[in-house]
């Protein structure tokens, strides 16, 4: 009994935590407008990211404020931000991001990723203690 509820919880675990694969090349010139978190909707003026290469540029709807990041892909869950992937890391269900301002970096889970049908969800990760605790499950909409 005691390993049918241990395979069990395994299973349930993997499926919780299920992730998709992106490569730079189809984050490369979209936006992405955040739509969600959680089952809520979000009101204007919204959140969106432009990706290049390099850069996700963050801004809102009204564009009276922009913030631009560097950013990576990685498979394995970061422990440090690595200034050296920055453009080079091509691939993967993890995307890092820095913020010079505040000298750290937080990371998301990529959960779902479908540009045909323009939606991307993500999972905000930090290593550090976040006031308000770790960010919930956000829907973005394909832009561009």
């Amino acid at each position: 009994m005691k390993t049918i509820l241990s395979i069990i919880a395994l299973i349930s675990s993997l499926i919780v935590n299920a992730q998709t694969t992106v490569t730079l090349s189809q984050l490369k010139n979209t936006s992405w407008k955040k739509v969600k978190i959680e089952d809520r909707k979000v009101i204007e003026p919204v959140d969106v990211y432009s990706f290049s290469r390099e850069n996700m540029v963050w801004y809102k709807t009204n564009k009276d404020f922009s913030f631009t990041y560097k950013y990576y892909l990685t498979s394995t869950p970061p422990t440090k931000y690595v200034s050296s992937l920055v453009g080079k890391s091509t691939k993967g269900c993890y995307m890092v991001r820095y913020n010079p301002v505040v000298g750290s970096f937080i990371y998301y889970i990529i959960k779902t990723f479908d540009k045909s049908k323009g939606t991307m969800v993500l999972l905000p990760r930090s290593t550090e203690e976040l006031i308000g605790g770790q960010a919930k499950e956000i829907t973005y909409k394909l832009v561009k």
